[in-house]
């Protein structure tokens, strides 16, 4: 960036030293006229249909900040009277009634990659700038991500967007639906992620979202176009505490002998087990019960448990046990 304002400041430099070689006046107060005509597919906008927008370089920010804007007369053209020998950066929109306009800058789509450009002289003409509406995202790749548990944290997937998107809104909902084009719900927040609170028990998570960029956004052209809403996760669980984790014991590991299930020292009140015996790993067929008795092909084999925890209102969850030592003769 600083390599960039040092150029900025050495075209004005030069440009100044130009005007003064030349003989050219450069009091403060000089002002060029810029001016751009702004069609929309191939003709010429009516009056207040286009806009100029023109921006300057805030130091201060590091950023490229929007100054002014002009509209369109009759003939389509917006003019802009500005500051000679100053640099600027030039972006164009078109106010089409219930149609998304693309919005594009001066040499880019956008303002940060645009053209930087001095004003010189008493006119300036940026040419034509042709307009069209925007193009619609396909938006079935963004969905929520995670477990809808309480104390989790879920986030929107919006990797899948085209790389035309610079920006996104993102609302999270309880309970949403779509009312014509409004979304109805428990507002819960902005943002790409939200933690589920116990307050959302028993409910679906959902979210809002609208991608936007220079040429395309979530509706298209259509300004009057239905809302985006991932689809629900959910009902919402209380998640399912434990303390410590299940065992399995055994008075030998040989065979014969007969391995038994040890629950965890604090297990959700209620909650009910289901049981599958492995044998190194791979589950043993029939084995589903609490106990296993040690058969000869346990033999030289690790034994261990997976047991999986259900309750209603509360996240399933399966454990598993160490496994044991090899089972001997």
């Amino acid at each position: 960036m600083h390599t960039r304002i040092f150029k900025l400041v050495s075209l004005l430099t030069t440009s100044t030293l130009i005007a003064i070689g030349l003989g050219i006046s450069t009091p403060a107060s000089a002002a060029t006229v810029v001016s751009v005509s702004i069609h929309w597919n191939g003709s010429a906008v009516g009056i207040n249909d286009g806009y100029l927008e023109v921006y300057e370089y805030d130091s201060g920010d590091k950023r490229w900040n929007k100054t002014s804007e002009v509209a369109t007369n009759g003939a389509g053209v917006a003019t802009a009277s500005l500051t000679s020998f100053a640099v600027y950066r030039y972006c164009f929109r078109a106010a089409i009634s219930l149609v998304r306009s693309q919005h594009l800058c001066y040499g880019a789509d956008s303002v940060q990659n645009a053209t930087s450009m001095m004003a010189v002289g008493p006119a300036q003409n940026l040419g034509v700038i042709n307009l069209t509406s925007k193009a619609a995202i396909n938006m079935s790749s963004v969905v929520v991500q995670g477990r809808p548990v309480v104390g989790q944290r879920l986030r929107v997937n919006v990797d899948g967007l085209p790389d035309g998107v610079t920006d996104t809104d993102i609302v999270w909902y309880r309970d949403a639906s779509i009312s014509l084009f409004s979304v109805l719900g428990d507002n819960l927040g902005t943002g790409p992620t939200y933690t589920v609170q116990p307050g959302d028990v028993g409910h679906t998570i959902r979210a809002y979202v609208y991608a936007n960029g220079p040429r395309v956004s979530t509706g298209g052209a259509n300004l009057l176009s239905v809302p985006y809403l991932t689809p629900a996760v959910g009902p919402v669980v209380k998640p399912m505490g434990f303390s410590g984790a299940p065992r399995i014991t055994a008075p030998k590991w040989k065979v014969g002998k007969t391995a038994t299930y040890a629950a965890p020292s604090v297990v959700p009140a209620g909650a009910s087990a289901t049981f599958q015996w492995l044998r190194n790993g791979s589950p043993i067929n029939g084995q589903t019960s609490a106990t296993h008795k040690l058969v000869r092909k346990d033999k030289r084999k690790k034994i261990s448990l997976r047991v999986t925890y259900s309750f209603a209102g509360y996240e399933t969850t399966t454990l598993f046990t160490g496994q044991s030592p090899k089972v001997k003769r």
